[in-house]
């Protein structure tokens, strides 16, 4: 199974801005040691955008694509700039190219609004509350029975949402 996993596009280049996602990495390092093909993208570096995302989906061709969203704004009052405005764009890029592909949000910014962000964002199948080291394996071997897992919200084909319920 082949697995892409996105460091959310921030929506606007901050060259001094951009940080290293070691989220995704980790998260890429555990998916491996457990034999998924994996393949980390971050759409920030120079600027790559939605662009970069649409080469990635369309060259790597992934079953999963997971999304962390690190941040939902810049919580500053003279640089206000909402980064979760581009989950829905970027959604709507991976449903064009990957339609049958799974989309899995997980994330600090996620975790915090985690419920709230599936339901105002169609195209989410699933999100991962906290930690994914855990979760995101489970849920990636239980993709038919996700309710078996804890820490995750789905959402189901009658577009009600749910959440399993915290880990241990």
């Amino acid at each position: 199974m082949r697995v892409l996993l996105i460091h959310a596009y921030l929506g606007r280049f901050e060259e001094d801005g951009l940080l290293y996602p070691i989220a995704i990495v980790n998260l890429g390092t555990v998916l491996q040691q457990k034999g998924y093909e994996v393949r980390c993208l971050d759409p920030n570096i120079n600027n790559g955008g939605y662009d970069v995302i649409a080469e990635t989906l369309r060259e790597f061709k992934p079953d999963i694509v997971g999304i962390s969203q690190r941040n939902v704004d810049t919580t500053q009052i003279r640089d206000p700039w909402i980064y979760l405005k581009t989950l829905q764009p970027t959604v709507n890029i991976i449903r064009q190219i990957r339609p049958d592909s799974t989309i899995i949000v997980g994330g600090a910014a996620f975790s915090l609004f985690g419920e709230k962000i599936v339901q105002r964002t169609p195209g989410i199948n699933f999100g991962v509350y906290q930690e994914a080291e855990e979760s995101l394996p489970e849920l990636l071997e239980n993709l038919h029975q996700p309710e078996k897992v804890k820490g995750v919200i789905i959402r189901h084909e009658d577009n009600t949402v749910t959440f399993t319920g915290h880990r241990e």
